[in-house]
């Protein structure tokens, strides 16, 4: 009997990788936003989504980063419940929790793929979104899925760091919900060591997820309304410069980043510049001059003052 190749002991890297990485280092430009044009990870991201099929795709530190972009770009409220299978790999419901969303757990069969009964009973007004795991192949029945979700105008995204190049009905696993997320860990199909890459078409949930991957100051007096994480891979970037929205890559982030900074006329205001205002016009109604605050002397200070006069 023949044995099964062994995939867990490490490999050397190719010479030719080596070359390559050897070429980067010496470039001195690792930072994607400064990075040539046709960059490495530029061109990843190109590849990949003309690869998937997908409009977009955005290579990240991770696909535990993401899964947690995803659901950031979707926009969810705090405390939103988001349905993930019960067989799957811990960053899923971390990636939930991380996002201030709650994960609910939903039972799988003999066949680990996602119970469909009990999927439908758990798919209720309080369900934000539905990730699921494509996990070691196993693929859950995804039209059923599709449809239960799209009767409710659940979002989904799909974990498939296990399943790249996996197809369900001539489709690539990946494409069929809003989002698809895929790992280049040293132990998945493609190997970079780390790393995470994000196929997607919705020039909403790009525009959201791109800002994201970074941590931005968007609000006044030194308040974060934008909170993101450092979730980008170094290394160029395919939407960084004009000409290159193209398929796979991204669209230029400058102009929804101004927008941020600068609300338009009669938008409300971020929550510190609100709180900055209020102050502002209690202030005016009272004058311009504040009144001091009175100290209060402690007990042991008043006696210690009686000591001293008798």
């Amino acid at each position: 009997m023949t044995l099964a190749p062994n995939v867990y002991d490490a490999e050397p890297i190719p010479e030719a990788a080596r070359a390559e990485i050897d070429r980067l280092l010496a470039s001195g430009d690792l930072f994607r936003y400064t990075a040539p044009e046709n960059a490495p990870v530029a061109l990843l991201e190109r590849e990949f989504a003309k690869l998937l099929g997908t409009k977009y795709a955005l290579a990240v530190s991770s696909c535990s980063a993401a899964l947690f972009l995803s659901l950031l770009g979707l926009g969810l409220k705090p405390g939103t419940k988001v349905l993930i299978p019960g067989f799957t790999f811990a960053a899923v419901p971390s990636a939930v929790i991380h996002a201030n969303c709650r994960p609910v757990l939903v039972e799988v069969g003999q066949n680990y793929r996602i119970d469909l009964e009990d999927f439908a009973a758990r798919l209720t007004d309080e369900v934000g979104a539905v990730i699921i795991s494509h996990m070691r192949g196993h693929t859950s029945d995804m039209d059923a899925i599709m449809a239960l979700c799209d009767a409710a105008g659940v979002p989904v995204v799909e974990d498939a760091a296990h399943s790249l190049g996996t197809l369900w009905n001539g489709r690539n696993i990946g494409t069929l919900g809003r989002v698809g997320c895929f790992s280049f860990q040293s132990y998945k199909l493609i190997n970079s060591g780390e790393g995470g890459i994000l196929g997607m078409g919705n020039n909403a949930i790009v525009h959201h997820v791109k800002l994201s991957s970074e941590r931005r100051k968007l609000g006044q007096g030194g308040s974060f309304e934008k909170v993101g994480s450092f979730s980008k891979l170094p290394g160029g970037d395919a939407g960084t410069r004009p000409g290159k929205g193209k398929a796979g890559g991204l669209p230029r982030a400058g102009a929804p980043r101004a927008a941020a900074r600068r609300p338009p006329a009669g938008a409300p205001l971020p929550g510190a510049a609100r709180a900055a205002a209020r102050r502002l016009r209690a202030r005016r109604g009272r004058g311009t001059r504040r009144r001091r605050p009175r100290r209060r002397r402690s007990p042991w200070a008043r006696t210690f003052s009686q000591r001293r006069s008798s």
